[in-house]
């Protein structure tokens, strides 16, 4: 059970980086688009994405990226 739950989670943030890829196409200054997507990169480790994310959402301005940023380096 344990496998198909880690599985099912990863799929899970999978799904999230393509989502969120395509709403960036459409809204590019959306700070929140990029904590999802850094966030769900990160998790799956894949780190230099998922923190290129968070530094971009620290540019638009996103107060958490710094706490993100700063949790994420340290895996």
């Amino acid at each position: 059970v344990h496998d198909s739950n880690v599985a099912y989670v990863r799929a899970q943030f999978d799904n999230a980086i393509k989502t969120c890829d395509i709403a960036i196409r459409m809204a590019p200054e959306y700070a929140d688009l990029y904590i999802i997507k850094g966030v769900a990169a990160c998790e799956l480790g894949q780190k230099e994405e998922g923190l290129a994310a968070l530094k971009k959402a620290k540019e638009l301005g996103d107060e958490r990226a710094d706490q993100l940023i700063e949790k994420y380096e340290k895996k």
